[in-house]
């Protein structure tokens, strides 16, 4: 009897000690997120504006660039509309939404890769002019030679 009482003493005891337990998560708990999106957008972005800058027409590459930002705007301000709506009061719902548009976009994406065709760059014929961004030409220095070395010690 005694020792029924005693396990029954520490169950409360436990129970009491875990309902008066501070209901805050730990900021360090965001490390090992902020890493992981931090990798995710190395390994998506440096691909997606390599393939968009060599893609592109060169008179088009920073209109291609100002879409790839502008369409990074638009998603972040989804999830600020998504967010903040009270629309959604629950957040596992919302964090389904979130999954269910991701999975939306990575269709769309997985049939546009699917029919994209590649272009491979060729720059051999395409010799563009180094300038200094003032409409003249940047001269490049003339090719050293030995004769002029040469002629200068035997003067």
């Amino acid at each position: 009897m005694c020792y029924s009482n005693d396990l029954s003493l520490w169950q409360v005891t436990v129970q009491l000690n875990i309902d008066s337990w501070p209901k805050t998560v730990s900021v360090l708990w965001q490390i090992p997120q902020y890493f992981v999106i931090s990798i995710s957008e190395i390994l998506f972005v440096v691909p997606g504006l390599h393939l968009a800058y060599t893609q592109a027409p060169s008179s088009m590459r920073s209109v291609t660039m100002a879409a790839w930002f502008a369409t990074k705007g638009i998603g972040n301000l989804i999830v600020v509309i998504v967010a903040e709506s009270t629309l959604i009061t629950n957040q596992a719902v919302e964090f389904f939404v979130f999954a269910a548009l991701m999975g939306l976009i990575s269709l769309i994406f997985l049939i546009a890769a699917r029919f994209y065709k590649y272009h491979p760059i060729d720059n051999r014929n395409t010799e563009e002019k180094e300038t200094d961004g003032l409409n003249s030409e940047i001269k490049s220095p003339l090719p050293y030679s030995n004769k002029e070395n040469v002629m200068e010690s035997n003067s």
